[in-house]
């Protein structure tokens, strides 16, 4: 099968790096399998959450950040968007990182997504993208 391009939101990286279990192992590695982007916008608001919600996990995740094998892109200008809004118009940039870097797929668990009707990219929830691209016999 050929990669995806997968672009993470910070709900996800946070879920990875704060609540690690078996299940968010294989997602992680059925994910970082593929050719991944991050934008700095991303980076930053993982930073700020893990400082200001998991205080106790922040000495380690510049550590996580760096492991990761992926892409981290300029942030876009919003208006990239033209008339395609995100309820939260906070994750207006993490859409317009997305389209920006032409990604197949952008996995947020934020529920703000779930009004967009784009043909790409496909947006999905970790559970919908590992249903759909988990490799079989996995």
């Amino acid at each position: 099968m050929q990669k995806l391009k997968i672009m993470v939101d910070t709900n996800v990286l946070i879920s990875m790096y704060v609540f690690p279990s078996a299940l968010m192992s294989i997602a992680f590695e059925v994910i970082f399998s593929n050719d991944v982007i991050l934008s700095e916008y991303i980076t930053s608001e993982f930073h700020n959450v893990i400082n200001k919600k998991f205080s106790a996990k922040s000495d380690k995740a510049e550590e996580f950040l760096g492991r990761l094998k992926c892409t981290v892109i300029d942030t876009p200008d919003k208006d990239i968007l033209g008339d395609i809004s995100v309820r939260d118009v906070k994750d207006n940039l993490v859409l317009a990182s997305a389209i920006s870097a032409d990604v197949d797929v952008l996995i947020s668990g934020d529920r703000d997504f779930e009004s967009v009707n784009i043909k790409r990219p496909e947006i999905l929830k970790i559970a919908e993208f590992m249903n759909k691209y988990l490799p079989k016999g996995k």
